[in-house]
């Protein structure tokens, strides 16, 4: 269904609400559960929203994701092979991605971890062809799966504060 731009809800639906076509929960914490995959250009997530759910945007059109400060978690497959997608901003409050949350996003170039992230879950971003030869890894992570960044052979170093108590880099 990648032409479906819109996903309407019974305003009465005890769980679920729609808001500009993209579906949340109705109950706090808030979170996106499914944006529609037609969508396309630039998709700001709404203040308030604090996880951006499992697949949420899998397969998404979109080329730029602007996340509020609220949101704290994005789930696993969150974004898996959304091939457009070139930005996404991490809010600073930002403590974990999760599985395969970016997995095969093609064109992501354009990101800077927060200092609030404390993990990166397996191929988080695996076969991610866009990014850059050194990974610039977040300051305080406490646990980053060794596949986090799996298949990207143009991945050549990672950099990490000499400060983390938990990792450090030897030769990138």
């Amino acid at each position: 269904c990648s032409s479906l731009t819109s996903f309407e809800i019974n305003s009465r639906h005890p769980f679920l609400k729609s808001s500009g076509g993209v579906l949340f929960t109705r109950t706090k914490p808030y979170t996106l559960v499914l944006c529609p995959p037609g969508l396309t250009g630039d998709y700001i997530v709404p203040n308030g929203v604090s996880t951006i759910g499992k697949g949420a945007f899998y397969g998404s059109e979109l080329s730029s994701v602007y996340l509020p400060q609220s949101v704290e978690c994005i789930k696993e497959e969150a974004f898996e092979k959304a091939k457009k997608l070139r930005t996404i901003n991490f809010p600073n409050r930002l403590r974990e991605i999760e599985n395969s949350a970016f997995y095969n996003c093609d064109s992501l170039t354009s990101f800077v971890f927060p200092r609030s992230l404390e993990r990166i879950g397996s191929y988080a971003f695996a076969r991610c062809a866009g990014l850059p030869a050194t990974v610039k890894l977040p300051d305080q992570i406490t646990d980053i799966a060794g596949t986090a960044f799996a298949r990207n052979p143009q991945v050549q170093a990672y950099k990490i504060s000499p400060d983390n108590p938990h990792y450090r880099t030897e030769d990138g």
